[in-house]
């Protein structure tokens, strides 16, 4: 059984990732999926916290490194830490945000592009810390 702080993998000195799989495929998640749901109801519960339940935390890491439009963050995502959310999701997640003052949307063209806000790279920050921090203590 792997442990919590497996999820966590350290980049660089002031880079945390939430990462589900080693391999950012389909495949690969498919079948850790399977994996989970054979472990019980508990890794299914903590895992989807640690993914759809913090969004806003993988699209934090994403644009702190670039802008992205809505439309493409999914895969990027599902590139990235190995879960793709639907479209809806990432529509409301990225209105909430910037309703927030998190992130900031400029068009470029007919694409909306969104990117952090002061406020919002502080946020990052902060969830990025405290994942880490509660990590240590399990």
């Amino acid at each position: 059984m792997a442990s919590p702080t497996r999820f966590l993998q350290r980049k660089n000195a002031s880079h945390l990732s939430v990462s589900v799989a080693s391999q950012a495929t389909s495949d690969a998640f498919s079948g850790r999926k399977m994996h989970i749901a054979q472990i019980g109801k508990p890794i299914e519960r903590l895992e989807h916290s640690l993914t759809y339940g913090n969004i806003w935390l993988s699209i934090f890491s994403l644009l702190e490194k670039k802008k992205a439009y809505a439309y493409a963050l999914p895969a990027q995502i599902e590139k990235a830490f190995g879960f793709r959310p639907g479209k809806i999701m990432m529509y409301l997640v990225l209105y909430k945000l910037e309703g927030e003052g998190l992130i900031e949307a400029k068009f470029e063209g007919r694409r909306r592009y969104y990117c952090l806000t002061a406020k919002g790279k502080k946020c990052a920050r902060e969830g990025k810390k405290m994942l880490l921090q509660f990590a240590k203590r399990l």
